[in-house]
């Protein structure tokens, strides 16, 4: 299986939605050149996804944009990850959205600019 124009659609635009749900607009070209530079690497579509999602995250990370993105809202010191394009708890292994289903958290307003 490849990777097709549609798969690489389908994760910026569910990655958009979780980042500006999050953080806010201003990261589009961050996801949209992660996503191309994924898709010379991974072939696999659910891999794809998953390097898509991890390379962005480790970006913000790294960055310090936010070191705990996307945060957990049970506990809002570490990340949520992804697994099976569900973003996940792994402290306590719960399922907390899907991918491209994240919402701000009334307690993380996003950063002001």
């Amino acid at each position: 299986m490849t990777v097709t124009d549609a798969d690489e659609a389908r994760v910026v635009r569910l990655l958009s939605h979780d980042v500006a749900a999050t953080l806010g607009p201003g990261y589009d070209e961050a996801i949209r050149n992660a996503a191309a530079h994924a898709r010379t690497l991974w072939h696999e579509p659910s891999d794809y996804v998953d390097k898509v999602v991890e390379d962005v995250q480790q970006e913000f990370h790294d960055l310090f944009i936010d070191t705990t993105w996307p945060s957990c809202p049970f506990h809002p010191n570490h990340p949520l990850w992804l697994h099976g394009e569900q973003w996940v708890c792994e402290q306590n292994q719960t399922s907390v959205a899907p991918l491209g289903g994240l919402r701000r958290s009334a307690s993380r307003p996003g950063p002001t600019r």
